[in-house]
């Protein structure tokens, strides 16, 4: 069986549990076919703070290992790829050796990929990129991050994108077209799929109003997700169309405080709900109870979340950055809203105002939703990585 290094700060531990759980659900599809082991890079500042992660349960199999690594925040660029590699090289170089890696495989391009990359050549070991977003989207605004990011690419086999729309900006970047294959993350039908005539009783469990329109947000409270702007939309709709209408924001960070203080000041704080972050099941079920799940990024690869949403019928409001508009391709399965114009609330309200009026076809909506499944993006893994070792 093939053996395969998977590097990535994106990763989860007990203490993290949420932190790059996608790729840990890839891996375990991937298990498969590949044995596989896990190292996990973290910043830690200071550079002497002991670094205090243990694996999950269900990722013992992975046997990651955690290593700190020094980092310099906001002025780094120039320096903190090479951080990375100085600090992942004694791991990396021990775990090469047990392992006998016949290729490796590194999630986030900046500085994961870039330290890894060359490592990898270092040891004559074939390496693969992923690019989940930010990585793309912001990091290709900074010129040394670009220049470094590119010559990344130059020393590996491929780079699995996570939507078309990273794919096309690494290539007008200068990458080569050849190396840029774009692969969907997917979703556990088990978890997500829609529960028929269950909404109520879903609303009942959830303490969720039984009749008034529901809207669903799910993400991190980060800058880039925007969730102030949402707070605004949504007391627009309630205060002209809509004013019983009420809104879950599950998701946690730095910007909790911020919400909340945005709700009391729009006077909306009665309407929110705010249950924090939530399992995959408990996530399914706000997604069976509400009406309508509403992102407004400001830029995105193409969450996860959206995948989820429209495996559960739910239909989608959201701003039309990303990948998210190669999904939300039909009027069917929600609506797309140009950011950062003068009309972006009052448009992104319209849309909310119209899906709430209309009567989606949640069972169209799951079975379009439902072919997004982490097996056909693992096969599509396998057969990436396994061209390129043959």
């Amino acid at each position: 069986m093939p053996r395969l290094l998977f590097i990535s700060n994106l990763f989860p531990a007990r203490e993290s549990a949420y932190n790059g759980l996608d790729n840990a659900v890839l891996l375990h599809h991937l298990q498969a076919n590949f044995d596989i082991r896990v190292l996990c890079p973290k910043a830690v500042l200071p550079p002497w703070k002991k670094l205090e992660l243990n694996p999950r349960e269900e990722d013992l199999p992975l046997y990651p290992i955690y290593v700190p690594v020094p980092y310099l925040p906001g002025i780094g660029s120039r320096w903190n790829d090479k951080l990375m590699r100085r600090g992942l090289r004694p791991a990396f170089e021990k775990l090469v050796q047990e392992l006998r890696a016949d290729s490796i495989l590194c999630s986030w391009l900046y500085p994961d990929g870039c330290a890894v990359a060359r490592l990898a050549q270092e040891q004559g070991i074939p390496c693969d990129l992923i690019t989940q977003g930010s990585d793309t989207h912001q990091y290709l605004k900074n010129s040394i991050r670009r220049q470094r990011i590119l010559a990344a690419i130059k020393r590996s086999r491929l780079v699995i994108c996570r939507s078309g729309d990273l794919a096309r900006q690494l290539e007008q970047a200068g990458a080569d077209k050849q190396q840029l294959h774009t692969v969907y993350n997917g979703i556990d039908p088990k978890s997500f799929h829609y529960r028929e005539d269950q909404q109520t009783t879903l609303r009942q469990k959830l303490g969720l109003p039984e009749e008034a329109p529901v809207l669903l947000f799910v993400g991190n409270f980060l800058p880039v997700k925007n969730p102030l702007f949402l707070l605004e939309a949504f007391a627009n709709l309630r205060s002209t169309s809509h004013p019983n209408a009420h809104l879950v924001m599950i998701g946690d960070g730095p910007m909790r405080e911020s919400i909340q203080q945005k709700a009391t000041s729009l006077r909306i704080q009665e309407a929110l709900s705010l249950p924090g972050a939530c399992t995959s099941t408990q996530v399914a079920d706000y997604m069976n109870a509400a009406d309508l799940l509403c992102l407004c990024s400001h830029n995105e690869g193409l969450p996860n979340v959206i995948l989820e949403s429209l495996a559960c019928g739910l239909p989608v409001i959201s701003t039309d950055v990303g990948g998210i508009g190669e999904v939300l391709n039909s009027p069917a399965y929600g609506s797309l809203v140009q950011p950062n114009t003068p009309y972006s609330l009052s448009n992104y309200v319209d849309a909310i105002r119209e899906h709430l009026n209309s009567s989606p076809q949640r069972n169209e909506i799951e079975k379009y939703g439902k072919q997004f499944t982490w097996e056909k993006s693992a096969d599509r893994y396998r057969e990436l990585i396994q061209a390129k070792m043959d």
